[in-house]
């Protein structure tokens, strides 16, 4: 065979390789559009696909087609606005008396023993639970570990207490101190959060399902003790007192709501607005009759923030009539409420209400 021959077969077999090539892609790869059709020739009574000119690109175009496509975004690109975070409702910030309770009655008998050891009451729990023998140590502070301590809100049972360490342990011991010349109870703050996970418990007292809270702070206080201390401060006088505790507390809170953990923090940790009320009782320059807290209102304010905010209103009411004097006078401030330890955002000042100012 000559050479000329030969390239003449060569060339036959690779147009026939290339027919076959074609073949198979006409039967497997799907049309797009028209611009990707392959040209349909009738050859001895068969179908044969051939590649249009601009098959490669066609083919490149298919490919991307298939992919799927991002997803459109349905809101336009712009920062997003800072809103108020939302509020918890697993922080505690509450105000009642502490009192212990025996869950069973060998631990009743333990405690009725030792106060027998050391001479005392049966009921004289401070004594017992606090006492340090020779050895500086404390012989029954395993009754304390074991006992169920339950926090009473207006003489209606609302938590049990749960230390967090030894510190609170010993915390809740010194609340059941009885104070000297004093008949009041003695009232406890506690600070801490909600055990979601805790089950409920039966104690020997009777006090079931009660909510578990984690104590992570406690201090404690008589109305008198609250009393002195306020005086030493600011002068203040009973009065007063009466009338800002009477206008947070007005109903019985469990101070487990931001509005209630707010107006807690301030009737025991904001000396400053015993002042303003003092001060706002007379007028001092004209020794008329001046105003009283009449009511307390809480909202959450509706500035942006991350934070969650509690705003409250003072208001307070002119005692006497027609007197040249402002029917009402309102003062604001803000708590942080965000966590479990609440502080004043903004402090208490005088302000004009909206509604007052467009009238």
């Amino acid at each position: 065979m000559s050479a000329s021959d030969q390239f003449e077969q060569t060339k036959s077999c690779a147009e026939a390789l290339a027919t076959e090539g074609f073949k198979a892609v006409a039967k497997v790869e799907p049309i797009a559009d028209s611009s990707t059709q392959a040209i349909i020739q009738m050859k001895e009574g068969e179908q044969v696909a051939e590649p249009p000119a601009d098959h490669g690109e066609s083919q490149a175009r298919l490919h991307v087609s298939c992919l799927p496509d991002e997803p459109e975004s349905l809101t336009p690109d712009v920062p997003e606005a800072v809103i108020q975070r939302q509020p918890r409702n697993d922080y505690v910030y509450a105000v009642g008396v502490l009192k212990p309770e025996f869950q069973n009655q060998g631990l009743h008998e333990a405690f009725y023993s030792a106060a027998q050891n050391l001479n005392v009451s049966e009921y004289d729990y401070y004594t017992v639970l606090n006492h340090l023998d020779s050895t500086n140590n404390r012989p029954y502070f395993y009754i304390a570990e074991q006992i169920q301590w339950v926090l009473s809100i207006h003489d209606k049972d609302t938590y049990e207490l749960q230390p967090r360490s030894k510190a609170e342990l010993l915390c809740f011991i010194q609340a059941l101190k009885t104070p000297e010349n004093s008949l009041l109870s003695v009232l406890s703050t506690v600070v801490g959060v909600i055990d979601e996970s805790a089950g409920n418990t039966v104690s020997e007292g009777g006090s079931l399902g009660l909510t578990k809270v984690v104590c992570n702070h406690l201090f404690n206080q008589t109305l008198d003790s609250l009393h002195d201390t306020l005086q030493k401060q600011t002068g203040v006088n009973t009065s007063v007192i009466q009338d800002v505790l009477k206008g947070l507390e007005y109903q019985p809170n469990q101070g487990s709501s931001d509005f209630s953990r707010a107006k807690n923090y301030l009737a025991y940790r904001y000396p400053e607005l015993y002042l303003t009320t003092h001060t706002m009782q007379k007028d001092e320059s004209t020794s008329v009759t001046g105003y009283f807290l009449e009511d307390v209102h809480a909202s959450y304010s509706d500035l942006a923030s991350p934070h969650v905010i509690v705003d409250l209103t003072f208001i307070y009411k002119n005692k006497g009539r027609d007197n040249g004097q402002k029917p009402e006078i309102y003062f604001h401030c803000s708590v942080d409420v965000t966590h479990q330890f609440p502080f004043v955002n903004a402090p208490l000042q005088e302000y004009m209400p909206l509604t007052l100012m467009a009238g």
